[in-house]
């Protein structure tokens, strides 16, 4: 994702999701946070040239969140599933009872 310069170049696919990231992005703290040289000689090289400053920050952390709320979305599902298999071996066991 950091080394693909459509990350920052091209539109997100979703842009009512994208429009709502936006409400809360802040470009400037986002971009002081990233520590990442690839990301920052990336910056230097494709702004303001290729594509504008926010532009370039806002698209590279939307699709970062989008990244994390998928993770955290596979583990729900994972603990879900799990807790369910828990579920199943609990209803199977023998219990207590002697045979």
């Amino acid at each position: 994702l950091r080394r693909e310069p459509a990350t920052y170049c091209d539109e997100p696919e979703d842009a009512e999701a994208f429009a709502t990231f936006m409400n809360t992005f802040n470009l400037n703290e986002a971009a002081a946070s990233e520590s990442d040289p690839f990301v920052k000689q990336l910056e230097t090289s494709l702004v303001p040239g290729v594509v504008e400053r926010e532009e370039f920050w806002s698209r590279y952390f939307y699709r970062m969140h989008v990244l994390e709320q998928q993770r955290l979305q596979r583990e729900r599902v994972t603990a879900m599933a799990e807790s369910r298999i828990a579920d199943e071996d609990e209803d199977l066991s023998w219990g207590d009872e002697e045979v």
